[in-house]
């Protein structure tokens, strides 16, 4: 029995739980936010350039384990930095906020719960703030999607 990969199309039959390790129930799939290094020195919130579309209607959360985003981020003093709405202009939910400088860290938050309370298509971006005279800077953020197999 072949795969049935044709393309860049995938089909059900072509991946399942009987053809995976019993250890490999999960998979991850990762969606760029912020693909470069963008610093934000201002102490008011500042939208970083990069957005992800998320469709709910095209996701079946049945299937969806968790959602995280994985941020990578430096910071010279004091910052925070947010999961931000940009198709309705709000804040999503506080990744990381510190009081001090932070050296560079990759880290995964977990959003699934205000993820999955999406109910239209949403603009998702990343928002960052400095403390007014130190820059936060976010290498990378990407939304990470573990789905049961």
């Amino acid at each position: 029995m072949g795969y049935k990969v044709r393309g860049s199309q995938i089909y059900l039959e072509s991946i399942n739980a009987n053809r995976m390790r019993p250890s490999a129930n999960f998979a991850e799939v990762a969606f760029p936010i912020v693909t470069k290094d963008q610093g934000v020195t201002d102490s008011t919130l500042t939208t970083l350039t990069g957005r992800y579309k998320f469709k709910p209607d095209n996701w079946n959360f049945d299937f969806v384990e968790k959602i995280e985003v994985e941020l990578e981020f430096a910071s010279d003093g004091a910052g925070e930095i947010t999961l931000y709405d940009a198709t309705s202009d709000a804040q999503l939910q506080s990744l990381v906020s510190f009081s001090a400088a932070q050296s560079y860290t990759c880290e995964r938050y977990d959003v699934t719960d205000v993820v999955k309370a999406l109910t239209s298509d949403t603009k998702l971006a990343i928002q960052a703030k400095g403390d007014g005279s130190n820059a936060t800077t976010v290498y990378k953020a990407t939304l990470i999607v573990t789905i049961k197999l």
